[in-house]
């Protein structure tokens, strides 16, 4: 699934939920991040927001959520690839 997810170039953001921020959590953020392979084609990720939630505050076990964003998102493209440009405007927001 995340192979998935990488390589399909239309996912600009992801917000990615775990129960397991020790374990699962650290190898799908190394798919999602890490440099690209024969099986991982697409741009990498890169996590630019996590908050921890705590859903059961009766025990030590919390929920971490990151919204993960393409790297290079906001930079225009010289076009000779037909991808769509971004570009950040003063404001946040993507044109």
């Amino acid at each position: 699934c995340l192979q998935a997810i990488r390589n399909c170039e239309l996912i600009e953001r992801l917000v990615y939920v775990s129960c397991n921020p020790t374990g699962s959590l650290v190898e799908d953020a190394k798919a999602l991040c890490g440099p690209a392979s024969k099986k991982l084609t697409g741009s990498p990720f890169y996590p630019l927001r996590a908050i921890p939630v705590d859903l059961f505050p009766s025990t030590e076990h919390c929920e971490m959520v990151i919204l993960f964003e393409r790297v290079g998102l906001y930079k225009k493209t010289d076009g000779a690839t037909g991808a769509c440009a971004h570009e950040s405007t003063p404001g946040g927001a993507a044109e």
